[in-house]
Parts: C-alpha cells; structure tokens; sequence
C-alpha cells in the first residue's frame, strides 16, 4: 500500500506509508507493524532502509505499535536490535488482561 497519503492542514495531521514518509518530518510519528503470521514473516518492512526512514521522521517522538514476536523475527530489518534495546530502557508495553503492562 504506497498510495495512502491523507494530510489535514488544518488540524495538522498526516497519515502516510513510509514510501511517502521519505523527506517530511512529524512531532509525533505512529507506526504501526501488527503483522502476526504463523511464518513470523514481515514483509515488504523487514527492510533497514525502511526502519531508518520511518523512526527518524519524528522531532519529538515515536509510538510503535506491533506483534512483537514477529518484530523479532526479522532480523535483516534491525527491528530485533531495536525492540532488545527499547526492552532494556522499560520503554516497553504489552497488552495483557485489558492493560498495558510493563
């Protein structure tokens, strides 16, 4: 899906595909990577190029919302060093019981 480009001037919010990320930045940026399969396969993301333009979109802050297991599994992407990492500070939070937890 690299057509999906929404943008409120207005209101100052843009929904984007990281192909249409590339060059603009964000005070926030929202990733979404909730791919869950039995192959633990991500795609099109496990892609270097692709997690450096979509995590350094942001000038304030970025929220990444996914299937960790499957995050885990891609190695070639980086997303597995990053999660280790991300773990290691407690910026980590799992849905469990109707909460996030720690």
């Amino acid at each position: 899906m690299t057509s999906l480009h929404y943008y409120n001037i207005s209101q100052q919010r843009c929904l984007s595909t990281i192909a249409r990320a590339q060059g603009q930045e964000a005070d926030v940026v929202i990733i979404s990577l909730v791919r869950a399969n039995p192959k633990m396969l991500v795609g099109f993301t496990d892609d270097p190029r692709r997690v450096n333009v979509t995590i350094t979109r942001a000038r304030g802050g970025v929220i990444i919302v996914g299937h960790a297991p499957t995050m885990v599994a891609a190695g070639i992407s980086g997303y597995p060093d990053l999660l280790r990492i991300l773990s290691q500070k407690a910026c980590m939070m799992e849905w469990k019981d109707g909460s996030f937890q720690q």
